[in-house]
């Protein structure tokens, strides 16, 4: 039995709609060193500056800093927003997308001097601050080695770990403060002084947990409520946050954690978004990818379906996030063993895609692959390679040689052949794939345990069993991470260890 693997994609989703309003306003802001009645830094109207969107659309900030965009599609991006001298806080260039509606555009920017003037002032703090630290370990154990308490080895070693400690932080300091300052001109002051506080007491782990914990977005929600300003942006940046980290446990593989980050940006966009939100919908899809990547599939199916249900009502028909969604749905189907029901929701997808994405669009390679590998599961072997040639096509061109999604179609290329008794192009595939994954991939990366099964499969077919055990047993650390001791998986490539075992007479 060969173990087929399939990612699906789920971030990065695009929204589109039909275009309502052609002309959106919008209003250009600078953070200055002032503070208002509130304590925050107060926001100044500016002019002069030149926007332009994804589309190509463009104005520039009048006097009192608004302008008026003329666009010819929705969704669309904010890609530039410039002035000499200044830079941009929000909304970061090609980060935020904006739909149909009549919402303002807000934009903020600082001018370079006034940042750089408050960064220094910052700097001088936390560094003074250190050194007052540092001053004061080193004339501690100064004491103990006058007063013998230790030796002049001793000594010596924790003299250079002071030193070292601080160099360390010393490096890491600049980071932090820029961070900080740029949280302070955007107007997280409770949050930056927090953050001020630790690097000055040296507490770079806490000020990291600050900076990407569940509990700064906590902090950030109460400080919202507290104020009473919860408008569509400030949730927006809040859930964005939220994905960005919940894509990085993916990444990870702690699809645990990944949940808690989308369930925080799930209770938050439930509580203040309107109930057909596109947002909504993107996180409802990302929720559904977590428990796909889990192996619990009814779960991922309903959520998807969640999602769906949202876009197929507010999303054009031809959008590449009503896509994704379909895509994914297709790739549920796919592993419950309903290949017919995958093949009817991947060529909804394609139908899409083909339309619409670039000819060299990884998504558009993503669902050739999805396509191949339910042609596969089918036996249509002719068929399946025909569909992993089209991705490949598109993926070689595209992305970087060591992308995992390349290292994913070199590997169902080897299963393919591996099928058709063609081993030695089988292992060919394989090892390609095998090559990109243990260079980029967490070691107990379930693509990676696939590719390990896949191999291991390989030399059993070809009975030797020396080379299928030694992979077989690479694989398992990986299926008991991610599936569990008791998941079929996990059970049957036990089965195919012991097997091994008792084919070398062990």
């Amino acid at each position: 039995i060969i173990t087929m693997s399939l990612l699906l994609f789920a971030g990065g989703l695009s929204f589109a709609q039909s275009t309502k309003y052609k002309t959106r306003a919008g209003i250009v802001k600078e953070a200055t060193m002032q503070m208002d009645t509130k304590g925050k830094s107060k926001k100044i109207p500016l002019k002069g500056v030149r926007i332009e969107t994804d589309d190509h659309a463009a104005a520039t900030s009048s006097d009192n800093g608004t302008f008026k965009l003329n666009i010819s599609k929705a969704p669309f991006k904010i890609t530039k927003a410039t002035k000499a001298g200044y830079t941009l806080l929000t909304p970061e260039a090609g980060k935020n997308t904006y739909h149909d509606g009549k919402d303002i555009i807000d934009i903020l920017l600082v001018s370079d001097k006034t940042f750089n003037n408050y960064m220094d002032s910052q700097m001088n703090v936390a560094t003074e601050a250190r050194e007052k630290k540092k001053k004061q370990a080193l004339e501690e154990i100064e004491q103990q080695k006058d007063e013998g308490k230790i030796k002049y080895g001793e000594y010596l070693q924790k003299k250079d770990s002071i030193n070292q400690a601080y160099d360390e932080q010393m490096k890491r300091l600049v980071e932090f403060v820029e961070r900080s300052c740029k949280e302070f001109f955007k107007g997280m002051e409770q949050i930056d002084k927090e953050i001020d506080d630790c690097i000055m007491k040296g507490d770079y782990l806490k000020a990291d947990s600050l900076l990407i914990s569940k509990g700064y977005f906590n902090e950030r929600i109460k400080n919202i409520e507290k104020l009473k300003q919860v408008t569509e942006q400030y949730i927006e940046d809040a859930v964005s946050d939220c994905w960005k980290y919940a894509d990085i446990n993916l990444d990870k593989v702690n699809y645990t954690n990944a949940l808690l980050y989308l369930d925080t940006a799930r209770v938050l966009q439930e509580k203040y978004l309107e109930p057909l939100h596109p947002d909504l919908a993107h996180t409802y899809n990302d929720i559904g990818v977590a428990y796909w990547n889990q192996g619990k599939y009814e779960e991922a199916l309903k959520w998807l379906d969640k999602a769906l249900e949202i876009q197929e009502k507010v999303l054009d028909p031809l959008s590449p996030a009503l896509a994704t969604t379909y895509n994914n749905i297709g790739s549920v189907y796919w592993k419950q063993g309903k290949n017919e029901e995958a093949l009817k929701w991947n060529e909804k997808a394609l139908a899409i895609r083909e339309k619409v994405l670039d000819p060299l669009s990884p998504d558009l390679a993503n669902t050739y692959n999805n396509t191949g590998v339910v042609c596969s599961a089918q036996d249509k072997y002719k068929e399946a390679l025909k569909w992993y040639e089209k991705a490949l096509e598109i993926q070689e061109k595209v992305l970087n040689p060591l992308s995992p999604d390349l290292a994913t179609t070199y590997n169902n290329m080897g299963v393919v052949y591996s099928a058709q008794d063609k081993n030695e192009e089988a292992m060919k595939w394989l090892d390609k794939a095998l090559e990109i994954q243990e260079k980029v991939l967490d070691p107990l990366h379930p693509e990676l345990a696939y590719t390990y099964v896949n191999i291991g499969t390989v030399y059993f077919e070809i009975e030797n069993y020396d080379k299928a055990l030694e992979y077989y047993e690479k694989a398992l650390p990986g299926y008991i991470k991610n599936f569990g001791e008791e998941n079929e998986n996990t059970i049957l490539l036990k089965q195919w260890i012991e097997q091994c075992k008792q084919a070398l007479g062990e």
